[in-house]
């Protein structure tokens, strides 16, 4: 009642009671009340505390940003630990999938959060953004300069980039 009712910005109720925690070996009560008195107090020690004793948050293989042609992401905890992703909003690890192999991101846009999970400790949230797009292809030749003819005439097309195999031509 201390630390919520009478003197929330006061860290000495908060210590208190994460080493009371901490002593019956309740480690996820601990770290989240480690959140709320920094959250309260705005003392560091507090994440200092709370980031020695939670999983560190996971990463990704690929830079966020903006990629050209698809690309492949894969999810990584240094420590091991399993990690759960979404897409969606909502609570991690509750809403989310768990990462067993590595995503494909085709073109679009992607928004990932992704947390790690040891036994009932949760890490910070890692967010990340993709953007992928695929490059437009040249426009392609053609034999006859564009204008009016008084006769018929046969006209060819032609790809311009000849590493451009899989373009079809529409006319």
């Amino acid at each position: 009642r201390i630390y919520t009712d009478i003197k929330p910005e006061d860290p000495v109720a908060y210590r208190l009671a994460i080493s009371i925690l901490l002593s019956q070996n309740r480690l996820f009560e601990a770290v989240s009340l480690m959140q709320l008195a920094y959250d309260e107090t705005g003392e560091e020690a507090f994440l200092a505390q709370r980031s020695q004793l939670v999983p560190e948050p996971p990463t990704a293989s690929l830079p966020s940003g903006r990629h050209m042609y698809a690309k492949t992401v894969e999810f990584i905890s240094s420590q091991g630990y399993e990690i759960f992703y979404t897409t969606e909003d909502g609570p991690l690890p509750e809403t989310g999938t768990l990462y067993t192999e590595p995503l494909t991101l085709n073109e679009g846009t992607y928004n990932f959060r992704a947390v790690a999970v040891s036994s009932q400790l949760i890490s910070n949230e890692m967010a990340i953004r993709y953007t992928i797009t695929l490059p437009t292809p040249m426009a392609p030749k053609t034999n006859m300069e564009s204008k009016t003819y008084e006769r018929p005439i046969k006209v060819s097309l032609r790809i311009v980039d000849e590493e451009d195999k899989d373009v079809t031509l529409y006319y």
